[in-house]
């Protein structure tokens, strides 16, 4: 979730005047960001690296998984089961990550807001994907923390680093498919 979240973010959301609250900075940084990088831990030790670019190019990698797009073709290769599955990058897919974005600008509503937290819940309580609550937490003007609650448990992600319009090169969006990894080309 906290991958769709980000991307969501980065694709849909339109600019804060006048930023004042570290929540308000970053909204306005990812209106106006062309691409985001994110490392990401959960406390369970999972890490979750992000990069994306406004253009539908993007590359998730977790210790389970690797999902890179270039914006054309998808790779979702699993390293412990060897194999790599290729499809192509559908416009429906785009445009659902574009509907969750705007879905969750919609409905989910600041209910508490300081300089270093913000509680977003349902406006009209009907939980998306079962999320409850999402918390972000600043340090500064920094995000230091993402939780995301659902009637299941709680979430939290702790934002080791996150950078906007950084420098990205096209080999970041290509996989290079391994020697002995099944291939299932879905093109």
């Amino acid at each position: 979730m906290l991958v769709a979240l980000l991307l969501g973010l980065l694709s849909s959301l339109s600019g804060v005047a006048g930023a004042a609250t570290p929540y308000e900075q970053f909204l306005d940084h990812i209106a106006k960001a062309r691409s985001i990088a994110c490392t990401a831990i959960a406390d369970g030790g999972k890490t979750l690296r992000i990069v994306a670019t406004r253009d539908g190019k993007f590359r998730l990698e977790s210790d389970e998984q690797q999902v890179i797009s270039n914006g054309v073709v998808v790779w979702n290769y699993r390293p412990t089961i060897k194999t790599v599955t290729i499809a192509p990058l559908s416009q429906q897919a785009l445009n659902d990550l574009f509907r969750l974005a705007d879905n969750i600008a919609a409905r989910y509503r600041a209910t508490r807001t300081t300089n270093s937290t913000v509680l977003l819940r349902p406006a009209d309580g009907a939980a998306m994907y079962g999320i409850e609550q999402l918390e972000l937490r600043f340090r500064g003007r920094r995000l230091q923390t993402v939780t995301i609650t659902r009637a299941s448990g709680t979430e939290r992600w702790r934002i080791r680093s996150l950078e906007f319009d950084r420098s990205l090169s096209e080999s970041t969006f290509v996989f290079t498919i391994p020697a002995g990894v099944e291939v299932v080309d879905m093109r």
